[in-house]
């Protein structure tokens, strides 16, 4: 398959030319997008290309962190405020879908590797019966580099029976 389409008989207007689904390992070449608008006058023909590159496993970025019980609601993880152990923290790279996940372990703290440098929604599950406490709500959403290391801090507030 090597991605080339034509469209005829097009109604001369202003378009929205868009690429379908990227393949797991590309992102569109640095600086460019997905998506163009452009406008088609009568008689005319135009090319368009998204040029994409490749991604390797040392481009990927690494998402770290901690999802902790916030015992004062304060947003801020402090001295005696213990680590959430099992929590879901799931990525979504906003070009392409790509998901890849991790639990916390017995400390709270969590990493995920692999990830697009994309924009990515980065997001804990909450656990039940508390509500988020730190200003993300739960959930952040942070422009990724190639090989970046990004930390995040998520904090739940409520009455928490440890088990």
């Amino acid at each position: 398959m090597r991605g080339i389409y034509e469209f005829v008989d097009m109604v001369p207007d202003t378009v929205l030319i868009q690429t379908g689904l990227i393949p797991a390992d590309h992102l569109p070449q640095i600086g460019r997008t997905t998506f163009m608008y452009k406008q088609l006058n009568a008689g005319e023909s135009t090319t368009v290309n998204f040029p994409m590159r490749h991604i390797h496993s040392h481009n990927t970025a690494t998402i770290t962190g901690v999802v902790y019980h916030d015992a004062n609601s304060n947003g801020v993880q402090e001295h005696g405020e213990f680590g959430l152990q099992d929590i879901l923290v799931t990525t979504v790279a906003l070009t392409t879908g790509q998901q890849e996940r991790a639990f916390t372990d017995a400390d709270g703290n969590f990493t995920i590797t692999g990830v697009m440098p994309d924009t990515v929604l980065v997001q804990a599950t909450t656990p039940a019966g508390l509500e988020p406490s730190t200003s993300n709500g739960g959930f952040e959403y942070h422009m990724l580099y190639d090989a970046q290391t990004k930390t995040v801090t998520f904090g739940f507030a409520g009455t928490y029976i440890r088990q």
